[in-house]
């Protein structure tokens, strides 16, 4: 692995922004009151800087490239679509909604 610290990783980086952005986002409107996605949406935001740190930390390129791989596949199933239903049944805004949408393509 060519990184000293997980600090230098962009996609760990910008998945902790999308964590910010998702508790910002989940914190206001209906989105707020509808606990069960909110909380769903928070632990998978959450989760994925998580694991990216873990893989980081097992030393070891393959590893790494695995819970990349498995984060991925996280941000793709359960965030973009949970924003994307969350936008059609209006708990969030559009321009909320495609900001999270955005970080979706990391």
């Amino acid at each position: 692995m060519r990184f000293s610290k997980i600090e230098e990783i962009e996609v760990w980086r910008r998945s902790m922004e999308l964590a910010t952005q998702t508790y910002q986002v989940t914190s206001k409107g209906a989105i707020e009151r509808d606990w069960g996605l909110r909380d769903q949406m928070r632990r998978a935001a959450v989760s994925i800087p998580s694991n990216i740190a873990e893989g980081f930390e097992r030393n070891s390129e393959g590893d790494f490239n695995r819970f990349l791989l498995i984060e991925s596949f996280e941000l793709l199933s359960i965030i973009a679509p949970m924003a994307r239903h969350c936008e059609r049944s209006e708990a969030i805004s559009p321009k909320s909604s495609t900001r999270v949408d955005c970080f979706a393509r990391l």
